[in-house]
């Protein structure tokens, strides 16, 4: 399964910057150098409760089904004591999750089942080497990894970590309403993680959450200031607040590209390759500057067999190199679209 299906456009280009960041990289190999992930699990492992058919059958149950929605090997599922409600997945070799107590205790089976299925959200979308390094170095410093990154160099790089671990949580919430089918549960989750009775939630609460949120967003929209006192207060923050994400949730769940996703998945989930349909499995902003010929023959090998080149004006670097890549009445072209076999491709190339 490709995770572009339901990777929220902001986690890539946030991801993509951080990249781009100096320093970063030579942070990134001095981490995996140094930092031991069989001594992390192996301490972890040694106060907590491993889930199995043995313990818990039902937490387990629900981590295969969604592993098995998901494509994903069905990781080991942890269970610490700790009077924090939290969930969180680490090891990226071999990917393990961790819930704590009292998020057993603060959630029914519906939202918890949600919960699992955000945590593998993060392994189906190749977080979790990432946020494993960003939960390590907020904690401890950039300096007990790479003692030679300067102080200037090191405040840049933490807060494109914290401006990417927030965008990657949409993606992983888009990967937890896929497998559930429904928003509600996810909504659920971010009203009790705002103060919310575990017992009782009704469609109204739901509703008047979501409403809230809006007026939120409204007026942060009409402010004058460039920067609002909430993204100030969660740039230090590694989710997103409550209400923007239950927005988020619901705005995703009634869109086009979440019914696009579902409607793949669910072909896949039943091995029926979905009639009619090519998935776009590569970035087309990567087509820029190639041969026109070159990227006809990728688009073909993906599945595509209407394809035109049209020679448009451009800038003279652009002769002969491919501008850009449109679908029939659509200028874009999007990694994870879902496009009819039969729809025309453009690949516009310069004169």
């Amino acid at each position: 399964m490709d995770e572009n299906i339901f990777l929220h456009p902001s986690d890539k280009k946030a991801l993509d910057a951080l990249k781009a960041l100096p320093g970063f990289d030579r942070l990134t190999r001095l981490f995996m150098k140094q930092f031991n992930e069989k001594i992390f699990y192996g301490r972890l492992k040694s106060s907590a409760v491993k889930i199995d058919e043995k313990r818990m059958q039902t937490y387990q149950d629900m981590l295969k089904d969604i592993c098995r929605k998901l494509e994903i090997d069905v990781p080991e599922l942890l269970i610490i004591s700790n009077k924090q409600a939290n969930a969180f997945t680490s090891g990226e070799s071999r990917p393990f999750i961790v819930m704590t107590s009292a998020l057993l205790d603060k959630l029914n089976d519906d939202v918890i089942y949600v919960v699992l299925a955000h945590e593998c959200g993060h392994i189906a979308c190749h977080h979790v080497l990432y946020r494993t390094l960003a939960g390590i170095l907020l904690s401890t410093g950039l300096s007990v990894f790479a003692p030679g990154i300067s102080f200037l160099v090191s405040i840049p790089i933490k807060n494109a970590l914290l401006a990417w671990m927030r965008c990657s949580e949409l993606s992983a919430d888009r990967a937890a309403m896929l497998c559930d089918g429904t928003d509600k549960h996810l909504i659920d989750m971010c009203m009790r993680f705002n103060g919310f009775s575990r017992i009782f939630i009704t469609p109204f609460d739901r509703e008047a959450f979501l409403d809230k949120a809006r007026k939120k967003r409204e007026t942060e929209e009409k402010s004058e200031k460039k920067v609002s006192v909430s993204d100030l207060i969660f740039s230090y923050e590694t989710h997103p607040d409550h209400l923007t994400r239950a927005l988020t949730a619901r705005e995703y769940f009634r869109s086009k590209d979440y019914a696009r996703a579902r409607d793949y998945l669910e072909a896949l989930w039943r091995h029926v390759v979905p009639k009619g349909m090519v998935l776009v499995k590569e970035d087309p902003a990567s087509y820029i500057g190639k041969d026109p010929k070159e990227v006809s023959m990728s688009l073909y090998e993906q599945g595509f067999i209407n394809t035109e080149t049209e020679a448009v004006t451009s800038r003279k670097e652009f002769t002969s190199k491919v501008v850009f890549v449109k679908r029939e009445g659509h200028r874009d072209l999007r990694q994870g679209d879902l496009v009819s076999l039969f729809e025309k491709i453009t690949i516009a190339y310069g004169k």
